[in-house]
């Protein structure tokens, strides 16, 4: 699985995103530091508050859409933008916790 770079080998290809990561940080299940973050990891997914889900067309096509315009934006410098386009649906790939399209609030 591919962690370092979700949106483009998972999403982009497949159309799944990870939806309510809890954690702080997107990273491979290994590579966590505390029993803390394992137990988190482990029970949101036990529990179903985590989970991936394949997008429907329409949604997959919204994502792509707003991932192009993101990158049109962070192309002619204006700020603001952000280089997560998981933070579009409400998310980041780099912190908190929600939704991933990988997918975190």
């Amino acid at each position: 699985m591919n962690y370092v770079d979700f949106d483009n080998v998972i999403t982009a290809k497949h159309g799944i995103v990870l939806e309510n990561w809890p954690l702080k940080t997107f990273c491979s299940p290994s590579d966590l530091k505390t029993l803390y973050e394992v137990q988190a990891l482990y029970n949101a997914f036990k529990s179903g508050a985590t989970r991936f889900r394949l997008l429907s067309n329409a949604e997959l096509q919204a994502w792509s859409d707003r991932r192009f315009e993101q990158a049109l934006t962070q192309t002619d410098g204006s700020a603001g933008a952000s280089a997560n386009v998981n933070e579009s649906e409400g998310s980041s790939q780099n912190g908190g916790s929600g939704n991933f399209i990988l997918v975190l609030h």
